[in-house]
Parts: structure tokens; sequence; C-alpha cells
């Protein structure tokens, strides 16, 4: 009962799997659904003509593959069989009941452990290689842990620039005080500018 879909069942290999179709298909609805058994909003929208409520299941095995036991330990989730079944219901209320296993859950539980399950990749995804403002993220996940210690010593540095700096402007105006931590501050830029 989720919008025009009366009922599916769809069956996932584990690795690549592909949504093709023509326009008007289905393919949104299938992925909005898995969506929001990964924590994504969904509304009542969702719930079809006449209907009391919208449900989604699905079943993932073998996922001690790929979530951590200790994430599934945190939430108090036991997987028996290897398994994960989550269930979301959108009642035409607006309201959302979410189960993981047959337990109530939030729907904060489904988006951690939702990261671990799936990757949701669309056509347009590539183009964010054009946005400023995610090079940096891209570059840091490229280095991956090699450039862990660099950042660390980085963020520090900056920070300790960023409290001498507030530091000076909030009234350490007396000569010799500005002198000392305008020396200072000079050193630490000198400081960052060498470490890259």
């Amino acid at each position: 009962n989720l919008a025009l879909i009366k009922d599916i069942h769809v069956d996932f290999g584990s690795g690549l799997n592909i949504l093709t179709g023509e326009t008007g298909a289905g393919k949104s609805l299938i992925i909005d659904a898995i969506g929001a058994l990964l924590g994504h909003r969904i509304g009542r929208e969702y719930v079809r003509k006449d209907c009391d409520k919208a449900v989604i299941e699905a079943v993932f095995d073998e996922i001690s593959s790929v979530i951590p036991s200790q994430v599934l330990e945190e939430f108090g989730i036991e997987a028996e069989e290897d398994t994960l079944i989550l269930l979301r219901e959108i009642s035409k209320d607006g309201r959302s009941l979410v189960r993981i296993n047959g337990r109530v859950m939030p729907v904060s539980v489904l988006k951690s452990i939702g990261t671990y399950l799936v990757d949701i990749h669309g056509q347009h995804d590539q183009q964010t290689i054009f946005d400023p403002t995610m090079h940096l993220g891209m570059l840091d996940a490229y280095l991956g842990d090699e450039i862990k210690p660099a950042l660390q010593v980085f963020q520090e540095k900056l920070s300790f620039q960023t409290s001498t700096k507030k530091a000076i402007s909030q009234g350490f105006h007396s000569r010799r005080s500005y002198r000392f931590h305008r020396h200072f501050h000079d050193h630490i830029r000198h400081e960052i500018s060498n470490t890259f």
C-alpha cells in the first residue's frame, strides 16, 4: 500500500543492484521505500489511497559481514540466524512505526544501522565532484588514515590560532602582551604553513 503499489516483492542480491526502466515505471517509489527503511523521512502522502497505512519490510541476511557486532549491541538488537528484519509502517495520519527483528525502535536506529546495509547512488551523484564544499571531504576520504595525524596537528594548531586571535581582540591591548601574542600568532601561522 505504498503510493500506487498495492503489493510488491523484490529480491536484491549482494553487491551491485541496478534499477532501470522508463519514466513512471516506479523506480523512485522503490528507492523511496528502501530509503524509508534506512531512516529517511517519508510522509503520509506515500500511503495508498483508501488505505490506513503503508508497510515496507526488508530482510537482510549475513549481516555480521557488514554490521559490526558492537553496533547491534549498542541498540540491543539480536540478529538471530545472522538476519535483520526491518519494518516501517506509515499511517495515513502521518505517524511512523519502526520494528527491527520485531522490536519497536526509534527511526534514529534505522539511520545508524542503515549506513552499513545499503548505499544508494543516483544518476547525478557524480556531480558532487563539481561542488567546492565537498572537495575537502572527498580528499580526506581518499587519503583515509594516512591523513589523520597531519589533520589532527592542523586542527590543534588552527584551534590554538583561533583562540589566540580571539584573546587578542578581547582585550590583550597592552603593548607587551600584544607583541607577545602577535609573535606567537606569526609563529603558529608559520608552523601551519610548514606542516602542509
